[in-house]
């Protein structure tokens, strides 16, 4: 699907199949994702693990930060407060892709262990032995690591808006 004529049906399909049809909207058209579509299945209290981390990895792997609606980053930010570990992961990888920040030295490239985990305090923060309120000290935190590596009127990078809660 690489015609224009197909948007229509990867916007129907983002809630079940996510990364393949944020994929394809990305190479046809970026500028016609359906924000709003995409906010509301994050939202959404009937979503599962894996749409939401399916969503996330998609929007980080297929998109810059420019082509994205700013609710789009801050679901990412709220996904962070996720109950489940592997959404928090990659929306924090997502995050992080988008807004061009390093991945921490100590597990570039390599698995993910406890030791590696542990290294990298944001990891560590969600990581699955985490409490909420450990959640939102990585949303802040986050936060913090982004406003720092904005450069000063930057039109391609944009620091986070405040997290809304996140859904359970």
């Amino acid at each position: 699907m690489r015609s224009r004529v197909a948007l229509p049906l990867l916007h129907a399909y983002l809630s079940r199949a996510g990364i393949y049809a944020l994929e394809a909207i990305a190479r046809i058209e970026p500028q016609t994702l359906d924000a709003g579509r995409v906010v509301a299945i994050m939202r959404s209290s009937k979503a599962s693990q894996e749409q939401l981390f399916d969503l996330a990895i998609g929007l980080g792997h297929f998109f810059t930060l420019p082509q994205l609606d700013p609710r789009l980053v801050t679901q990412l930010v709220a996904l962070l407060g996720n109950h489940h570990f592997l959404v928090r992961t990659h929306a924090l990888t997502a995050l992080r892709r988008l807004h061009r920040l390093p991945s921490p030295s100590g597990y570039q490239g390599r698995t993910n262990t406890q030791a590696n985990i542990g290294s990298d305090t944001l990891s560590g923060l969600i990581s699955s032995a985490g409490s909420p309120a450990d959640f939102r000290r990585a949303q802040l935190l986050l936060q913090a690591q982004l406003l720092a590596a904005t450069p000063p009127n930057s039109a391609d990078l944009k620091p986070i808006p405040p997290a809304a809660p996140a859904a359970s």
